[in-house]
């Protein structure tokens, strides 16, 4: 897709970022990046991610008819964009400081490829809202709980692997859990690696 490349790098610049730094924080190459802002064209799975880090919908991004869409930020919408940003470029996953709300949900998870072991993270987010796992240069999983109302949780997973560049979109998996049960995907790369992806949710 077209996206505005001046509003990204006139971003990335007020942050006094570097464009390893915003690379980092989307989960994307530094020359898809660089792409990005020299030609203003992104994949769809790399603008949800730099609109992920900044904050914004994706719309914000796009450019239509030659224009592109106008965000208006007020203060303290900014400051929470770029806390969380900060927080992915030293390296962690999402975790809220504050006091749990009882909406929030945790989610116990654990990353398998084959014949390495498992990798845990312990996620905490307010309903409705993504948290990501990964394996280095490996696996990306983005995961949206979202309870319902007969007290079940409708858990959708975006997955992405590592292509040697950047992070692709592998497959999109959902599920209706219980709280406190397991939910399990089973996925096989085409070079035929298996992965085995296992998520418990809790209401906290």
């Amino acid at each position: 897709m077209h996206i505005n490349r001046q509003w990204i790098k006139s971003e990335r610049e007020r942050r006094a970022w570097s464009q390893e730094q915003l690379a980092v924080a989307a989960g994307i190459g530094v020359r898809t990046l660089q792409r990005v802002e020299s030609a203003g064209v992104a994949s769809n799975e790399t603008a949800m991610a730099l609109a992920a880090v900044f904050g914004c919908e994706l719309d914000t991004l796009r450019v239509e008819s030659g224009r592109a869409f106008r965000i208006r930020w007020s203060d303290a919408w900014r400051a929470v964009a770029a806390s969380a940003a900060v927080l992915l470029l030293a390296g962690a996953l999402f975790l809220s400081t504050r006091e749990a709300r009882a909406s929030d949900i945790q989610l116990e998870v654990a990353l398998t490829a084959t014949q390495e072991h498992a990798r845990h993270f312990t996620l905490r987010v307010p309903e409705g809202m993504p948290a990501e796992a990964r394996l280095e240069r490996e696996l990306r999983v983005v995961f949206t709980p979202k309870p319902l109302k007969d007290g079940t949780i409708l858990l959708a997973a975006e997955i992405y692997r590592f292509d040697g560049e950047d992070f692709v979109w592998f497959a999109g998996p959902s599920g209706i859990v219980r709280d406190g049960e397991d939910a399990t995907f089973n996925l096989t790369g085409g070079d035929g690696k298996i992965y085995l992806i296992t998520v418990r949710t809790s209401r906290v």
